[in-house]
């Protein structure tokens, strides 16, 4: 299967012909962040684009699913999300390194267990795929209250999937603090 790319979250990429759009203008998406969309293939048969396009949306829909987990504060929604095998790793802004289930498991369920709220804007999305690997690059707007006061900040994330049976699911999140 070639190479492809979205760098589109919140709408489905316009299916192509042979010379699919490799950027077009930004988008308003209906939560009024803006979002830009764009396209990248190699040459190759329609029915592969055809794939490649349905991997992508099936991973702009996995990763939708991790932000409502994420947000819910809920252990049993972040569980879904995630493949729980001994490969997973995650990165959270400022921590180390957490590999293996029940580590990553456990530095979320240390999240949850310590922030009253979670809100997510998600800006400058990009989306790949490769076979059964699907990531999404992004800026992550989180506003979370800890206490009284809400606390905004910008992280970079990038999130790994693996398509598993039929569902994707997690195997990598990393989030680094956006400085300035």
């Amino acid at each position: 299967m070639g190479f492809a790319a979205a760098c589109v979250l919140g709408g489905s990429p316009t299916p192509g012909g042979a010379t699919a759009p490799r950027e077009s203008a930004p988008s308003q998406h209906k939560s009024g962040s803006r979002r830009r969309r764009c396209l990248q293939y190699n040459a190759g048969p329609s029915q592969e684009r055809v794939v490649v396009e349905q991997r992508i949306e099936e991973i702009t829909r996995a990763n939708l699913a991790f932000y409502a987990a994420f947000e819910s504060l809920d252990m049993l929604q972040m569980d879904k999300v995630w493949a729980h095998l001994e490969y997973v790793t995650c990165i959270h802004p400022g921590w180390s390194l957490r590999s293996d289930w029940p580590a990553v498991r456990d530095s979320w369920v240390l999240i949850f267990n310590n922030t009253f709220s979670m809100k997510f804007e998600l800006s400058d999305v990009q989306i790949q795929v490769a076979g059964d690997l699907g990531w999404v690059i992004c800026t992550e707007h989180l506003t979370s209250r800890q206490d009284d006061q809400p606390v905004e900040t910008r992280v970079l994330a990038t999130n790994l999937f693996e398509r598993i049976g039929d569902e994707w699911l997690m195997i990598h999140h990393h989030g680094s603090p956006v400085m300035g």
